[in-house]
């Protein structure tokens, strides 16, 4: 599963990663993903607040689409 998500996402690079700031949803384009020992791993800072909101509440989502509109949640 892992190794058909991470591909998806390579495939389609503009996904979308939703956090919890609090009780309220915030959601923002992404498009660097890496596969590192079994695990995914999105590109950010940690200076910006979607760090920040990771590690307050690691429970995330992340959606994209394909150019034939298959999509993945």
């Amino acid at each position: 599963m892992l190794r058909r998500t991470y591909q998806f996402l390579k495939d389609n690079p503009a996904f979308y990663l939703a956090t919890l700031d609090g009780n309220v949803p915030r959601v923002r384009p992404f498009g660097l993903v890496i596969e590192y020992n079994g695990r995914l791993y999105f590109g950010t800072a940690n200076t910006k607040d979607v760090y920040r909101q990771i590690q307050s509440n690691p429970r995330i989502e992340i959606s994209t689409t394909s150019s034939d509109n298959e999509w993945f949640v």
